[in-house]
């Protein structure tokens, strides 16, 4: 079984959802989906700040800091690989936590 690493637009992308606007441009004609993308960007930010610490690490580091696996792993003092398997493990937790919103 391989690993895949992906982007959180990749992770929060399914046929209904565009990821995270950053501009907000597509949105502005539509205040229902602008209100559901507000619930869904806090239903995201409530299963990160959920996740084990060492979980959210990897995601600041990864996401915030982007740092590459190699670099985490010194920082965490761990393998490469164990960085690989805790950044897929997070995502399998947030993709189960946000199950409600990848069904709509």
């Amino acid at each position: 079984m391989g690993s895949r690493l992906f982007s959180f637009d990749d992770l929060l992308q399914d046929g209904d959802h565009e990821g995270l606007h950053e501009d907000g441009a597509s949105t502005h004609m539509e205040p229902a989906r602008d209100l559901e993308d507000e619930r869904f960007q806090s239903a995201l930010a409530d299963a990160i700040a959920n996740l084990p610490e060492r979980e959210r690490l990897v995601l600041a580091l990864y996401y915030d800091e982007e740092l590459n696996l190699k670099e985490i792993g010194e920082v965490l003092g761990v393998s490469e690989s164990r960085v690989s398997q805790l950044h897929s493990q997070c995502a399998a937790r947030l993709r189960g936590r946000l199950g409600e919103w990848r069904a709509r």
